[in-house]
């Protein structure tokens, strides 16, 4: 297996560096350039070369398993090498320094510092270590790190004289480790693992451990559920957070401290929803039992009460609802297929959900309490029906048709005078609604796959869809609703499903990226109005124009996962996502 030198400024290849049983995979320069590391894939030999040269230096030999990180010093006097354990070596000749054996799995990344001083080691089990290695990267010349229990690295040499140990952090996690990164003031250590989870280390001047927090590359990390998070809510307020899974709990909106359980549901919860004036939640599981949840006013909680002592379900323990949250209504409907929408009228009065076999079921709130209507229709092939909703009675008023495939999304602009049809066609239709009539006024194309996501600006100028396919194939676009005109695309991404609201004012949509070698967010908002164009003005430095004035971007680099999100909530300085069973939080001030 060979290692390529080549000259940057002419692109002509200077020397093939071989030796190595494997294929390379960690390559490390020395500071100044002239010396060049590798480890390849199950070789324990660690080769050392001249790079200007382009000869062997040294081949260093003390590993049992295969290397898989480099590390010079910022002074370039020593090297670091993991594996079964973390050996340091004379930069220069590759001469044995010694052995940082205290690890019990195989270590999988070491940093030093950039003033050389701190060396940290990580295992595959996100336990990391804090050695103190003298100043700039060097060895003192007296002290010896202090006895420990040995690892499976033992033997092989103990630690070098004045490399000491000063801290264990650790963290738990669902993925083996595979990234670490130390801030460049030496006060931070970030580490990434093959589940997607960031953990992030505060080191007091190298010591102790100051904070250990696990997140997405967020703020924190909300656990508490045992299945997979299937939505997310804010209340109108920006209060209150509710996630449904396997039950409903309830967050503090601005910290993501825990608010309480609500366990009455028997099966997993898919969806939650809170009333316009924030002082009703909704929650609905697979089996469309739905529970009515008074919450106090504006969505926060009341100084007061409990919610009534009801059988358990399979959510429960994890604490019980907050005070001041109590049950209003529980409602029921029979029907074929899993509960796989809900929304609620802008009013607060009504309620529907929508199942996988095409069913419609609308329930009447009546403040908060009992049925008024259940009624079940089948949406068909391409098919929209429009009805007429009253106290007690729903009836069919007209029949839109147009689409070729299964129509996959509706959303009404402001004012409900029209609506947006997404289709697994591909195509996006824009329909007039007049006194319970229907009208096609425009045919949107563009999308290569099923239109799945719909959601209009504040308004109603424009109208964002996304669509999915399999793999990294998804596009959004954002469409000038008059002209009917695209402003804005993008491929190889797709549309969040989200819960914006009043709490973040001119959201249109969130853009995920669905490229494994790049993920990120895009926050795409309203602006005020036209604008020329370029990089800050209303939205800040962090944000971008497009769509000649119309939008403007801000992206998310805190994303750093390669799994997709299953569910997203935006409010105005919060960002939400859910992986799994895991909600993270983002700051966004």
């Amino acid at each position: 297996m060979v290692v390529r030198l080549w000259l940057t400024f002419n692109g002509t290849q200077r020397a093939q560096l071989k030796g190595h049983t494997g294929a390379p995979h960690t390559l490390a320069f020395s500071p100044d350039g002239s010396m060049l590391a590798s480890a390849a894939t199950n070789d324990p030999v660690v080769r050392l070369w001249n790079a200007s040269q382009g000869q062997l230096q040294a081949a260093l030999e003390g590993h049992r398993t295969g290397v898989l990180a480099l590390a010079f010093s910022p002074a370039g006097g020593l090297l670091a090498t993991a594996a079964d354990n973390v050996r340091l070596w004379c930069a220069d000749t590759g001469a044995p320094r010694g052995a940082l054996t205290d690890h019990i799995f195989p270590v999988a990344a070491v940093a030093f510092t950039a003033d050389g001083a701190t060396l940290v080691s990580a295992d595959s089990s996100h336990t990391l270590r804090v050695w103190s290695v003298g100043s700039a990267g060097g060895l003192g010349s007296s002290g010896r790190m202090p006895t420990t229990p040995k690892g499976r690295g033992g033997g092989g040499g103990g630690p070098p004289a004045g490399v000491r140990a000063v801290a264990v952090l650790e963290s738990e996690s669902s993925g083996q480790l595979c990234a670490l990164a130390l801030s460049p003031d030496g006060r931070m250590v970030a580490t990434g693992s093959a589940a997607g989870e960031l953990h992030v280390f505060g080191l007091r001047g190298g010591g102790g451990v100051s904070t250990v927090r696990a997140a997405h590359a967020g703020q924190a990390a909300l656990q508490g559920h045992r299945t997979g998070v299937l939505a997310l809510a804010f209340s109108p307020a920006g209060g209150l957070l509710a996630t449904a899974a396997d039950n409903v709990r309830l967050w503090c909106a601005d910290t993501g401290a825990p608010r309480g359980a609500l366990t009455d549901h028997i099966f997993p919860v898919a969806a939650v929803a809170f009333t316009a004036d924030g002082a009703t939640l909704v929650s609905a599981d697979s089996s469309h039992t739905l529970r009515v949840w008074s919450v106090g006013s504006a969505g926060g909680l009341g100084s007061s009460g409990r919610m009534p002592t009801t059988p358990k379900g399979r959510g429960g323990g994890g604490g019980g609802p907050p005070a001041g949250v109590r049950a209003v209504a529980v409602l029921e409907s029979e029907s074929s297929g899993q509960l796989c929408a809900l929304a609620l009228s802008p009013d607060g009065r009504m309620v529907a959900t929508g199942s996988a076999a095409g069913e419609l079921h609308v329930f009447g709130l009546r403040g908060g309490g009992g049925v008024s209507t259940v009624r079940a229709a089948h949406a068909g092939q391409g098919i929209i029906r429009l009805w007429a909703t009253s106290e007690g009675a729903g009836r069919a008023t007209a029949v839109l048709k147009g689409h070729s495939g299964l129509v996959l999304r509706l959303a009404w602009a402001a004012g409900g005078g029209l609506l947006a049809s997404g289709s697994a066609d591909g195509s996006v239709r824009l329909w007039a609604v007049d006194a319970g009539a229907g009208k096609q006024v425009s045919v949107l194309v563009g999308h290569r796959e099923a239109v799945n996501r719909l959601s209009w600006a504040p308004s109603g100028r424009l109208l964002a869809s996304g669509s999915r396919g399999a793999g990294s194939s998804g596009s959004v676009f954002v469409w000038e609703v008059r002209s009917g005109a695209a402003v804005y695309a993008v491929h190889a991404a797709y549309m969040a499903g989200e819960d914006v609201g009043v709490a973040c004012p001119g959201a249109v949509c969130t853009v995920v990226s669905a490229l494994e070698h790049a993920p990120h967010l895009t926050l795409l908002t309203e602006a005020a109005g036209g604008g020329a164009g370029g990089r800050g003005g209303r939205g800040g430095s962090d944000t971008v124009e497009a769509a000649g004035g119309l939008l403007r971007l801000r992206q998310v680099p805190a994303y750093c996962s390669f799994a997709a999100p299953a569910c997203i909530a935006v409010q105005q300085g919060t960002f939400v996502m859910a992986f799994g069973a895991q909600v993270f939080f983002y700051g966004m001030r």
